[in-house]
């Protein structure tokens, strides 16, 4: 894994149980840390039949941000996380381990709204 083929910086970031000044749940994130990966996006055929098979509507943009496998174990990233990059915000869904090139990890997320 050469280092110039993780040439994006992601933040990482968690939710934090908090209340805001009335009281009422806060949408609270903290960054937990970042990451130099790479993007790749569904598309084509590949996306349609996911879409299908788990009843989401096409119009949800996935994402999967390679990373290495011990940068990502390091900061415990995980399901219900998300991750910023370029101003966008990237809900994370998953975290797979490549199993044939064990340093790889696969961040596999949904597209969220704009970064705040």
């Amino acid at each position: 894994m050469g280092a110039g083929k993780y040439n994006r910086r992601a933040t990482v970031k968690y939710r934090v149980d908090a209340n805001d000044d009335a009281g009422q749940p806060a949408d609270d994130w903290k960054v937990l840390g970042s990451l130099w990966v790479s993007i790749a996006n569904e598309t084509g055929m590949g996306a349609i039949r996911s879409s299908l098979q788990g009843n989401v509507p096409a119009s949800i943009a996935r994402y999967s941000f390679e990373a290495r496998f011990e940068s990502v174990r390091e900061l415990g990233v995980n399901e219900g996380m998300r991750m910023e990059h370029d101003g966008l915000i990237f809900d994370i869904k998953g975290v797979v381990r490549d199993l044939k090139h064990r340093g790889k990890a696969y961040i596999l997320t949904e597209q969220g709204g704009n970064a705040g």
